[in-house]
This record gives C-alpha cells, sequence and structure tokens, in this order.
C-alpha cells in the first residue's frame, strides 16, 4: 500500500545543520563544537518547553539556546550580531541530496510535507532559501500544536492535515 504521504523532519534531515557553522566561524575559534552546542541547547530547551507545558515558540529557543553557547564557548557578540546569527536558521543549507530525492518522490506522485519544530516562517523561509518550494506541498509547524517533538499532538498535525491514521503516512526524520 502506498502512503498518502511523506512528512519530512527539516532541520537535521533536510537541511544541514553543519551549514551553521560558516556563520558561526566568524565568532568562534571551533565553529563544529559552537553549532553542536547551539544545537543541543536548542533541542534540550524544547524538550523541556513540552515537559513544562510551558510553550515558547522555536525561534525564542534559538535565540536562548545560542546565548547559552555564546557563554559557554566564551565567544563576545553583540546583540545585533546575535539576531543576526540566530537568523541563519532560514538559510541553512540543503544536504546534497535533498532535492534530487524529493524530486523523485513528487516525479512518482507521492506527496511530501515538513514537519518541523521551527516557526511557520522561519520553516517557510528556510524551505524557499534551500529550494525545496516546489517539492514540499506543506509546512506544518509544532506552533499549531504549542509543544514539541515528540509529543504525540505534532504527529496529529500530520495525521489531521492528510485526514488520514499515522499507518499511511511515512514520517523521515536524521534525529533520534
Amino acid at each position: 500500500m502506498q502512503p498518502v504521504a511523506i512528512v519530512f523532519d527539516l532541520f537535521g534531515t533536510l537541511l544541514d545543520i553543519a551549514s551553521l557553522r560558516a556563520s558561526a566561524a566568524r565568532h568562534a575559534v571551533d565553529p563544529a563544537a559552537f553549532v553542536a552546542s547551539w544545537r543541543e541547547k536548542q533541542l534540550g530547551y524544547a524538550f523541556a518547553a513540552t515537559i513544562m507545558n510551558a510553550y515558547e515558540d522555536f525561534d525564542a529557543l534559538t535565540l536562548r539556546a545560542l546565548r547559552y553557547a555564546v557563554a559557554r564557548h566564551g565567544v563576545n557578540i553583540a546583540a545585533p550580531e546575535l539576531e543576526l546569527l540566530a537568523a541563519q536558521w532560514r538559510s541553512a543549507q540543503p544536504f546534497p541530496d535533498a532535492q534530487p530525492a524529493l524530486a523523485e518522490l513528487r516525479r512518482r506522485g507521492l506527496r511530501c510535507a515538513v514537519l518541523t519544530n521551527g516557526t511557520p516562517a522561519t520553516a517557510a523561509a528556510a524551505v524557499a532559501s534551500a529550494g525545496l518550494s516546489d517539492s514540499i506541498e506543506a509546512i506544518l509547524s509544532v506552533d499549531s500544536a504549542a509543544a514539541y517533538k515528540p509529543d504525540a499532538r505534532v504527529y496529529a498535525l500530520a495525521t489531521a492535515h492528510y485526514a488520514t491514521a499515522p499507518e499511511r503516512l511515512v514520517f523521515v526524520t536524521a534525529n533520534g
């Protein structure tokens, strides 16, 4: 049985978080470690927000996690630069195989969507910047559930959008 749709995680699955290292390199001695700390804290804040039922959007968590990484790595970045660096999530580069794979899935008649922790605006900008808009028919954001993955309410966004049972969807993620 063919799935109704294939739903992809965005950051870390279609878009390469390591691509943020180039922007971080202007500030951090070890951009790989800096970006890894930033991402780890970003996900930690998202898990904590969901567990505590204290939702705050991903852009706010991203900026807070960036401040943590700055402090942890002893980096000095002025407030305006922090905002610019946090905004780099909107232009994260796609993995080299993302666009060809999505195009092939669409060629085969499969519907493709994104289910992301990102805000609708950040996710839409990132998808467009990565050149994936033609292959993604829907961007579903955790903002609609006011919770983060792996909360079941988040995955219910995809089943509701496609009006189908979970077993009729394929969810693809590179994250644990």
